[in-house]
């Protein structure tokens, strides 16, 4: 709890987003990643492979520039993308999100490449994310030459009481990211379904993480198992996993 309370008051972030819960979700995901580290251990793989196998197909970054950044929606933690990898591949690793905590951030100022990650603060969830002007600056950046949506679709309706608004940001988030050019690949992670189950192995609840959103067609995608609550952490009763993957848009 003293961690927390530490996290929760220095964070480097401005009374809006504190207003917004934006600062106490940040805090709340870095204490259960904590918590669960070894649980999601398996799900970091994945992505971290999902991002690899991704790079591996890109072709090398112009000569005029083009390619040679890279643009991390939702990067929270830092945990699920490989960003030592990142770092040596391109000049300039853009990692956007409301709240960047501390822990985050001295990783990154000390890592071995920290002149090329830069920490965007912006929320992805606002009224019209699509057309906003951050998202008609990336989409129209020529050095961006790799997109990754880092976990973040599903969490963008949280929070929002209006049912028709949650669909809506989801609809808005996947349609911004249609709207980066053909030449500019696109990596989608995401989690797409809940299930609670029982010690005896007994299905107590499904959710639509997505609401019901289809994905966009993918060029090639794989899926897996997430347990982001083993037994203990929400309760004895049951674990929480969730449905995740990587779809590669373009």
């Amino acid at each position: 709890m003293l961690a927390e309370a530490f996290h929760y008051l220095t964070a480097p972030a401005s009374l809006r987003a504190r207003l917004r819960g934006r600062v106490g979700s940040a805090v709340a995901l870095w204490s259960r990643a904590g918590r669960c580290r070894a649980a999601w251990e398996p799900h970091y793989a994945q992505c971290h492979a999902a991002v690899a196998e991704t790079v591996g197909t890109l072709p090398d970054p112009a000569p005029d520039g083009r390619g040679r950044t890279v643009l991390v929606l939702g990067s929270g933690l830092a945990h699920d993308i490989p960003l030592d990898l990142l770092a040596e591949r391109f000049e300039r690793v853009l990692l956007v999100d409301a709240v960047h905590l501390w822990p985050v951030r001295l990783r990154t100022l000390l890592h071995p490449r920290r002149r090329r990650i830069v920490h965007l603060v912006r929320d992805l969830t606002g009224p019209d994310p699509a057309v906003s002007g951050a998202w008609q600056t990336w989409q129209t950046d020529p050095a961006i030459g790799l997109v990754i949506s880092a976990n973040v679709l599903s969490q963008l309706p949280l929070g929002k009481a209006n049912a028709d608004r949650r669909p809506a940001l989801v609809v808005s988030h996947l349609d911004a990211l249609g709207r980066f050019p053909d030449s500019c690949p696109v990596l989608l992670l995401t989690d797409i379904g809940m299930i609670r189950r029982a010690p005896d192995g007994t299905i107590l609840k499904r959710s639509d993480l997505l609401f019901g959103i289809p994905l966009p067609p993918s060029t090639w995608s794989r899926e897996w198992d997430w347990t982001v609550c083993p037994f203990g952490e929400e309760s004895s009763r049951h674990e929480r996993i969730h449905h995740a993957g990587a779809w590669r848009l373009r």
